[in-house]
């Protein structure tokens, strides 16, 4: 059964992996214009500090979904009058 968790600094290195090894697959004829090294550095410096990020897996990471927080309310403007977050969501 897979876990699903909000990745931290140690999930980096795996979701960089993963990131390079699902493009490679579902793109071969793409040239691969980054580093591993490279790649890790963007996990960690862009996408992990602009996104919420959230990790699946049983033990190693299989899969994650990034999310990039829009616009944060006081609920003023919805039928529940609590507060919300709006996420945008782009196919990578």
């Amino acid at each position: 059964m897979h876990a699903i968790r909000r990745a931290d600094e140690q999930s980096a290195e795996a979701i960089a992996r993963l990131l390079r090894s699902v493009r490679r697959a579902g793109l071969p004829f793409l040239p691969q214009p980054h580093t591993p090294d490279e790649d890790l550095w963007f996990v960690r410096n862009v996408i992990s500090t602009q996104c919420e990020v959230w990790a699946a897996g049983s033990g190693d990471i299989d899969g994650f979904i990034a999310f990039h927080e829009i616009e944060r309310t006081d609920g003023s403007r919805n039928e529940e009058r609590e507060p919300d977050i709006l996420f945008a969501w782009a196919r990578g």
